[in-house]
């Protein structure tokens, strides 16, 4: 059991470090060689700085409009999962905001593409943060 625990690890941080690295293609084939997807879209990563981000999410953050594409039309991500994210203010501060939508962090990034993308693929644009 504890080698399925450590294999299930090791495939979630390659996971996150793909997304981080930008591969679409690479995060695409990972996500397809897996018979849920969902299982490892509609997780909560634990990343720095306290945040915790679902895959989508943290594409979101880094602006990625490709991967973020990507993910909604080739898999159903959640897209109302609640996240923990840190928006730097300026060069010197910074925010943590609880319990935010990727459709909220996009938007409040001005993320305008990725904004576009989240309501067409069904967010909810009254969410409440």
């Amino acid at each position: 059991m504890q080698f399925i625990q450590e294999s299930t690890n090791e495939f979630n941080k390659l996971l996150v470090a793909t997304v981080h690295k930008d591969d679409v293609t690479s995060l695409k084939i990972q996500l397809l060689s897996e018979s849920n997807p969902d299982l490892y879209l509609n997780q909560i990563y634990d990343e720095p700085h306290e945040q915790k981000c679902t895959l989508l999410m943290i594409a979101c953050l880094n602006g990625n409009e490709d991967m973020v594409y990507m993910l909604l039309n080739c898999f159903k991500p959640n897209l109302e999962i609640l996240n923990v994210i840190k928006i730097n203010n300026d060069g010197e501060s910074s925010t943590i905001y609880k319990n935010v939508t990727v459709l909220w962090a996009a938007a409040s990034m001005n993320h305008l593409k990725i904004v576009k993308q989240l309501v067409e693929h069904g967010a909810n644009v009254n969410h409440t943060t």
